[in-house]
């Protein structure tokens, strides 16, 4: 019981962290010219970004398997599915390796 509440209040920390990681970005980002403090900023804040997203991914996707309803309850929600679709989309639209 304690497992599936702390896997939640994880999910949802890491969650409001991407949302407030991504608001840290604007205020480098508008005010050219970028100082060498500014970029560090930017290179923590974007490290804060990756991590917390990261940590959503995996903490959602342990939630799904081993916590919470179990497989079988996420796996034939079509809702879930269509996210799930979705985010895997974007994701690979924004590949920035492709040329």
């Amino acid at each position: 019981m304690y497992a599936s509440a702390a896997m939640a209040f994880l999910h949802h920390l890491a969650a409001f962290t991407v949302v407030a990681a991504a608001g840290g970005w604007k205020s480098p980002c508008f005010k050219p010219p970028l100082s060498l403090a500014q970029a560090r900023r930017l290179l923590r804040t974007d490290f804060i970004f990756g991590a917390s997203a990261t940590v959503v991914l995996v903490v959602g996707m342990l939630r799904v398997a081993f916590f919470e309803k179990g497989r079988e309850y996420y796996w034939h929600d079509l809702l879930l599915s269509h996210q799930v679709q979705c985010v895997h989309r974007r994701g690979t639209d924004l590949d920035l390796s492709r040329p």
